[in-house]
């Protein structure tokens, strides 16, 4: 399959509105933040860590200081134990060069293995997850301090469809959020929708924030901002950090929006899909850049391919 740079999408849509390191304050009770639950997860320093255990207090940690600027934090998984995935061959792409370590059993006081070897092996990763997921419903007390705040964690249990809310008192099933997709991007989505709802129902204007760095997930944005009635803003937190260099940035989905056609915003999925994703190979000669300005240029040209 011919692969193509995912990114080269992202640079361009992020170049049309820009990006800002911070964003204004805004009411903690209207602000969600939505993330990618493993993505957080593979940027922990783990060797700072000697236990699982460790790990997981460093989470909690993770989550507290999310509580500074938002009541609502939601945290998304992928699942991996999906026996025929539509992403079988690009997860053995991705760790073809990695010889992997099986690991039989996780709990709090097990030394954490070479963490690249530990995760190659989906099994490891969905162990890992349902781990955290245990984990963190089992110490409640740790995590809250404030009766106001919340966790919803979704794909972290044994049954991967189900989404809890943990609280500094209770854990709940919130059975309207199940869900059998196989991945976060999508999965996200869904809580930006209902997120939506619960502006509305509240009868408030939100902020929605949702920290991840793929590229899919922020052309779903995109697209999809167009159905959301109640929030104000939403924000794209992109980007790593290090002891060097900081390139965390927020960009702006709903300028980002306005900036687009409807017929492109629309078009959107389907031109980053049939440019080359995980899932399908790239157009030879054409890249993301190329495409994405000719389709911007004359979007009329494509009117039939939301129908794709």
């Amino acid at each position: 399959m011919r692969k193509t740079n995912k990114s080269d999408l992202a640079h361009e849509l992020e170049n049309l509105v820009g990006s800002v390191p911070n964003i204004p304050p805004f009411d903690h009770s209207a602000t969600v933040l939505i993330r990618d639950g493993m993505s957080l997860v593979q940027s922990f320093d783990v060797k700072r860590m000697s236990t699982f255990g460790d790990l997981a207090k460093s989470y909690i940690m993770q989550v507290q200081s999310c509580f500074r600027f938002t009541d609502k934090v939601v945290d998304v998984f992928d699942r991996y134990d999906t026996e025929h995935s539509i992403k079988s061959a690009e997860r053995h792409r991705r760790s073809a060069t990695t010889t992997t370590q099986k690991v039989n059993h996780i709990a709090e006081g097990r030394t954490v293995p070479d963490w690249k070897k530990f995760l190659s092996s989906n099994k490891n990763k969905q162990a890992l997850i349902t781990f955290l997921g245990d984990y963190l419903s089992r110490n409640l007390s740790d995590m809250f301090q404030d009766e106001n705040k919340c966790l919803v964690l979704a794909g972290a249990f044994s049954n991967p469809e189900i989404v809890r809310q943990l609280s500094n008192e209770h854990v709940i099933d919130l059975p309207d959020l199940f869900c059998s997709h196989e991945e976060a991007n999508t999965r996200i989505l869904l809580h930006v929708i209902h997120s939506d709802k619960i502006f509305q129902q509240l009868n408030i204007r939100g902020l929605i924030i949702v920290k991840c760095s793929d590229t899919d997930v922020l052309v779903l944005c995109v697209h999809y901002f167009k159905v959301l009635v109640s929030t104000e803003q939403m924000w794209f937190l992109t980007g790593s950090t290090n002891s060097l260099r900081d390139c965390r940035r927020y960009i702006p989905i709903h300028e980002l929006s306005k900036s687009l056609s409807p017929l492109l915003a629309n078009i959107l999925p389907a031109v980053h899909a049939l440019t080359g994703c995980d899932t399908t190979s790239a157009i030879f000669g054409f890249g993301k850049k190329t495409v994405f300005k000719l389709i911007r240029k004359s979007p009329s040209k494509f009117t039939k391919s939301p129908k794709l």
